[in-house]
């Protein structure tokens, strides 16, 4: 089964739904560490590693529960 045809419960529908991974704004990411001189790049890298997973429906986070 792909990975994108399961269903996760969503807190905020109260439901099973379909979910899509949150894309990384780059653009925005570099600003902000070039704007803190650096200090934003550990947390840049972790928003790039990290895979959020959003709800289909009203794109809120979903957590494993």
């Amino acid at each position: 089964m792909n990975e994108k045809e399961q269903q996760v419960y969503c807190n905020h529908c109260k439901e099973k739904v379909t979910w899509h991974i949150e894309p990384v704004n780059h653009q925005q990411q570099f600003f902000l560490t070039l704007f803190t001189l650096g200090m934003w790049a550990p947390i840049w890298i972790a928003l790039t590693l990290m895979k959020i997973r959003c709800c289909d429906k009203c794109n809120a986070t979903l957590y494993d529960e």
